[in-house]
């Protein structure tokens, strides 16, 4: 894959991601956006080296549930 193909498929995930992560903890879309982009799953899906882009959102959103659990701050932004 080239880059602008991930750049496509996180278009795609991103989204899908924050849609569960929202419905997953009845979080306001903006704060679920916030949550995800401040976490380092969110990091680590911008960093194409680590190709997370080449996963499903179901398994994103496990990581990033296994990532709150050890870091609650993040669902106070």
């Amino acid at each position: 894959m080239t880059t602008d193909t991930h750049h496509l498929v996180k278009t795609l995930l991103i989204p899908q991601v924050v849609h569960m992560l929202s419905d997953g903890y009845n979080l306001p879309e903006e704060q679920a956006l916030r949550v995800f982009y401040t976490s380092n799953t969110g990091k680590a899906l911008e960093d194409d080296s680590l190709g997370l882009y080449g996963q499903s959102a179901l398994y994103i959103y496990g990581l990033l549930e296994e990532e709150l659990v050890s870091n609650r701050a993040l669902m106070d932004l």
